[in-house]
């Protein structure tokens, strides 16, 4: 009888044990191929062999099952507006400042924003003249982003690279 409950004993330590360490390596997966890319603007992970995914939504919570749990992002895309007028930014690439010129008459309420790539407000500044000299020299090499607003409604975005 003491034989069997030593046994018993350890049996029990073991899987609790081992249940222990598959706790600790939950961020580990074993599949069949896979890997992980990353640059300044995205990134990608990926893996084959997932049998199952599912996503539950409730009143408050979601529970996302699967290898990957990503954080999604999602970006809106504007419809074209005729705007009945141009909205220039040159040059670009750019190295010092760039020319933001607007071939409109009045420039009510019409103001730029700066952002960089991550969508960090950087600068802004209402526009009035139809050439407005915007200054790139203390950013440094990347990707920006200049929304030109008027009355609270987006007009048009410009990807600008500063070298």
């Amino acid at each position: 009888m003491k034989y069997s409950s030593s046994i018993l004993y350890f049996i029990c330590s073991f899987f609790i044990t081992s249940s222990f360490t598959e706790i600790l390596k939950a961020q580990n997966i074993v599949s069949t191929a896979g890997d992980h890319f990353k640059n300044n603007t995205a990134q990608l992970s990926w893996t084959v062999g997932e049998v199952t995914i599912e996503t539950l939504s409730g009143t408050s919570n979601i529970l996302t099952q699967g290898f990957h749990q990503t954080n999604l992002i999602a970006t809106a895309i504007n419809e074209i507006l005729d705007l009945g007028f141009e909205i220039k930014a040159y040059p670009n690439p750019t190295q010092d400042y760039l020319i933001l010129k607007i071939s409109k008459d009045k420039l009510n309420g019409m103001q730029y924003k700066l952002y960089d790539m991550q969508g960090k407000l950087l600068h802004h500044k209402l526009i009035e003249e139809s050439e407005t000299e915007i200054s790139f020299k203390d950013l440094v090499p990347s990707t920006y982003l200049i929304k030109v607003i008027e009355m609270n409604k987006e007009l048009k975005t410009f990807m600008i690279v500063k070298q």
